[in-house]
This record gives structure tokens, C-alpha cells and sequence, in this order.
């Protein structure tokens, strides 16, 4: 594959609130849930709640998928997926660790995301756990690459 045909996964999240992450179940099948998240250091940043479901297939499995998409804060089953799919690891994150993705998602979208942190603490879905994904594969130009 050369360079040209290569797409990174900044340039596939760019400018984008959402995306789509996939975790595994024991049996394999994916279940796809849309996450706020924060790009840098070539790692996608996300927090979830320690009663997720999410968060317990993570520590099962941590192979993930994820993909930019539309979604509403308040419906966000109602989304659609905007670009291609790329794979990766998740591991969540230490204290420290999480508390810098903590202030990288605060800055990016600012009072919405407070508020939404609230409504959840109230109803009583746990802490918050913070996960860091490495991209590790990123499809071509020509791949048609979709959620499973």
C-alpha cells in the first residue's frame, strides 16, 4: 500500500463530535454504541461509564472498531456512520491518565459536556472510565469497510 492511497485515522475524524465504537461480545458479534471523543498523539480518547456494558466487553476484549457519525446528544441511538471504519486496541486509563483525557474532552465541547455529566451521575450509571484507542489498522482509499 502506498502513502498515497493510505488515509490516516486524523484525517478520517477530523471535524467530527461522534463516532461509532464497536465492542465484542463473547460470541464475536459487535454491538455499536456512538461516543464523544477527542483525536491527538495518533490516539482516540472516550470515557464511558464503569456500568456500561462497553466497558465490560473492553476488558474482555479490547480489540474495537470505530467510525465517525452523526448523532444527537439526547437520541444518541439515532445515528449514522459518515466515514470508514478503522480497527484498534483499547486500555483504559489511569488516574492521571484519565483526568488529562477528562480536560481534553471538557475543552472540546465545553458546557455540554458538563451538563451531560451530570444528567448520567444522576442516574446513577457509575464513575466515569476513560479508554484510550490505538489505531491499528487503517483502511485504503478503496476499502469498503463497515460495522460489525
Amino acid at each position: 500500500m502506498t502513502n498515497q492511497e493510505r488515509t490516516t485515522a486524523e484525517e478520517i475524524l477530523k471535524d467530527h463530535d461522534y463516532i461509532v465504537l464497536t465492542t465484542f461480545r463473547k460470541s464475536g458479534k459487535g454491538v455499536t454504541t456512538p461516543v464523544w471523543f477527542v483525536f491527538t498523539n495518533n490516539k482516540v480518547y472516550f470515557y464511558t461509564f464503569k456500568k456500561a456494558w462497553k466497558n465490560k466487553r473492553m476488558k474482555k476484549n479490547p480489540n474495537v472498531e470505530f467510525a465517525p457519525a452523526n448523532a444527537r446528544l439526547f437520541a444518541p441511538s439515532k445515528y449514522t456512520v459518515i466515514g470508514k471504519t478503522i480497527r484498534g486496541i483499547a486500555r483504559s486509563l489511569a488516574e492521571e491518565e484519565a483526568k488529562e483525557a477528562d480536560s481534553l474532552l471538557r475543552k472540546k465541547y465545553g458546557f455540554k459536556y458538563w451538563i451531560f455529566n451530570r444528567l448520567q451521575a444522576a442516574s446513577l450509571r457509575g464513575k466515569n472510565i476513560y479508554y484510550e484507542v490505538t489505531p491499528k489498522e487503517v483502511p485504503n482509499e478503496q476499502s469498503s469497510a463497515t460495522l460489525g
